[in-house]
């Protein structure tokens, strides 16, 4: 409900746009908004979604780096009081048991903070930094 309110505020700051070609006021914009909105929600089960504390996907996928295939595995886990992990499992080369590196992100309200690890054949320690450009900068 939260993201219809946002998208209906930001539309009524515009005066007029186009959705396909179409121009069409804001009212009109967040009406058909609504009714999007709506029809997935209903497609979802509608009202029982009301009791959904949280939900979890995975599945694998395939990433190409220039002409290396690296294949891994993606689990994502979101709670509605606004917490969420994200592990992505990621093989490299793939080589059965081979070198794998394994990414975690969570958000947990506000706080947010990120992991990486590596696991077999990868030798040596590895350390990433990430740094912004400071304060003023």
């Amino acid at each position: 409900m939260r993201q219809a309110i946002v998208v209906a505020a930001i539309l009524a700051l515009t005066s007029t746009f186009e959705i396909d070609r179409v121009a069409v006021t804001p009212l009109e914009a967040a009406q058909q908004v609504a009714d999007i909105v709506a029809k997935v929600r209903q497609a979802l089960g509608g009202d029982r979604l009301d009791t959904v504390q949280a939900f979890s996907a995975e599945g694998s996928y395939r990433r190409l780096l220039g002409p290396r295939e690296l294949d891994g595995t993606l689990e994502i886990i979101a709670t509605v009081d606004g917490r969420m992990r994200r592990l992505e499992e990621l093989s490299m080369g793939g080589m059965t048991n081979g070198p794998s590196i394994e990414r975690i992100v969570t958000l947990n309200g506000d706080r947010a903070w990120e992991e990486s690890n590596q696991r077999g054949g990868m030798g040596g320690g590895m350390m990433m930094l990430r740094m912004g450009p400071g304060p003023g900068g």
